[in-house]
Parts: C-alpha cells; structure tokens; sequence
C-alpha cells in the first residue's frame, strides 16, 4: 500500500438528515482501501472496521450546524492491517 492510497481516506455522508422531529442524525464513513479500523480523534472512542455507520442526537448536533448547512463533527482516525494510517481533519 502506498501513501497515496492511503491519502485517500475519506470520510462520507451517507445520511445527516436534521429534518422535522428527527432525533439522531446517521454519518457513513468510509476508508479507502477498505477496511481501515475506525476511531474518533481526539477521544479514541471505537466505531470498528469502515464502512460504519455513526450515530449523533439530533438535538445536540444543532448547535453544530454552520452557515451553510453543513454540521461540524469530530474527525476519524483510520488504521489499516499494514500498518497505515491517516486521519480526517
């Protein structure tokens, strides 16, 4: 696996919906290769091997919407068997 591949990691909204009475928000993320091991940054908290599926309180996560509609979130670290590993920012 070379750097660029793992350069690559990304991070994907499969379902941030905030809309009506919602009371969670669901965030996909994904790796790149696949089957990078998932953690928050930050706090280390476990989410397993990506893709995973990242579940928020809706309440809570309001008070993280920005001007433009988009919800700020901590970050991702990815670990690969490798050895590799990046982050999201």
């Amino acid at each position: 696996m070379n750097i660029s591949s793992l350069a690559c990691f990304a991070t994907c909204i499969g379902a941030l919906a905030m809309a009506g009475c919602a009371t969670r928000a669901t965030l996909t993320v994904f790796s790149q290769p696949e089957g990078a091991y998932l953690t928050e940054k930050g706090t280390g908290k476990v989410y397993g091997v990506a893709p995973v599926a990242v579940v928020y309180d809706a309440n809570a996560l309001a008070s993280y919407k920005r001007a433009d509609g988009c919800y700020l979130v901590k970050g991702f670290e990815a670990r690969w068997v490798s050895g590799g590993r990046q982050a999201s920012t």
